[in-house]
């Protein structure tokens, strides 16, 4: 797991620059647990875990179901308190000023919903403007425009689709201009087409507003295409804090080799990874064989006009990680 580097300097010595870049953490959890009370015994849903997440950042935190990524968000949005160890938000205890923050947070749950069923979708968004006391119209309606939305605004949320009904839970997330975004498998579900406008909009967002993005997903290629950040926590444990590009680069002499035909090819060094219908992917170590090594044995063995190389993904360096 990756760690943040200590300073031996007390924060009166450090530069104006260096005080700015502390006061830039806007989560910060220290050897934070979580224990439940099971049937027989107590359970540790989170195992001193601790990570900083600075303004700005977009993160990915992945990891199998039951790793522990939603009791973490509970924590973060002040819905329970932890077990052990210490949990600032925005600067606050997130439990003791959960009112406070939430002015500040912004949440979009693929399971629940911020928006009324019977009512157009424009309320809902009116009704978010007053009760977070916000006339930022413009703002709104920039989100509408950008998140694509003006074709169903006075529909009521009922007869949306769920990538449409999304799209205003996003919107309905935003309407406060919060600094941090929590989106927890907010994507599930949706077609290919409203998740690139969603994910694209997250990018704009973030670059515009510096708008700080927690995700979690189950569809890695979102992480590896938006995040600069990889939390990665398995039976929670940390098991990767650090850029998405230093957790890549861990696996950075390993490829992917697909073969399209249905026999397993025995090669010294080559691995099977995946069995599809019609072809096999295999991983191997480019400094143990290299391609053009494996192309003269695909070659004799006539197959070489059926072999696809690639690089590996996320999903399949967290795959072969065992987690």
């Amino acid at each position: 797991m990756c760690s943040t580097k200590n300073s031996d300097k007390s924060e009166h010595d450090l530069s104006a620059g260096e005080q700015t870049i502390m006061q830039n953490k806007i989560i910060e959890v220290k050897t934070v647990s979580k224990a439940y009370k099971g049937a027989t015994d107590m359970i540790l849903a989170l195992n001193d875990i601790d990570f900083n997440i600075e303004v700005g950042d977009i993160v990915g935190y992945v990891g199998q179901n039951g790793a522990g990524k939603s009791t973490t968000i509970k924590l973060l949005l002040g819905l329970m308190l932890p077990t052990n160890g210490e949990i600032s938000v925005l600067g606050n205890n997130p439990f003791k000023k959960r009112i406070q923050n939430a002015k500040q947070i912004g949440t979009v749950m693929g399971q629940k919903s911020q928006l009324w069923w019977e009512l157009p979708l424009i309320d809902s968004f009116k009704f978010l403007q007053a009760m977070y006391d916000t006339k930022d119209d413009a703002w709104l309606a920039q989100l509408i425009d950008l998140l694509e939305v003006n074709d169903f605004l006075h529909k009521p949320v009922r007869e949306l689709s769920l990538g449409q009904k999304m799209r205003g839970e996003l919107i309905a997330a935003l309407v406060h201009q919060p600094k941090l975004l929590f989106l927890d498998e907010a994507t599930l579900g949706l077609d290919v087409q409203t998740k690139n406008v969603f994910l694209n909009f997250l990018m704009q967002l973030n670059k515009t507003k510096q708008t700080t993005i927690i995700m979690t997903t189950h569809d890695l290629r979102e992480v590896e295409r938006i995040a600069n950040k990889i939390i990665l926590i398995d039976h929670g444990q940390l098991k990767f804090n650090g850029a998405k590009s230093d957790f890549i680069a861990e696996f950075k002499n390993m490829e992917k080799v697909e073969i399209y035909q249905s026999a397993i090819l025995e090669v010294p060094g080559l691995k099977l990874y995946q069995e599809n219908q019609d072809s096999n992917v295999y991983v191997f170590n480019i400094d143990e064989l290299t391609e053009k090594q494996l192309n003269k044995i695909f070659l004799e063995a006539d197959i070489i006009s059926n072999v696809r190389y690639s690089d590996l993904d996320l999903t399949d360096i967290l795959t072969l990680s065992g987690i």
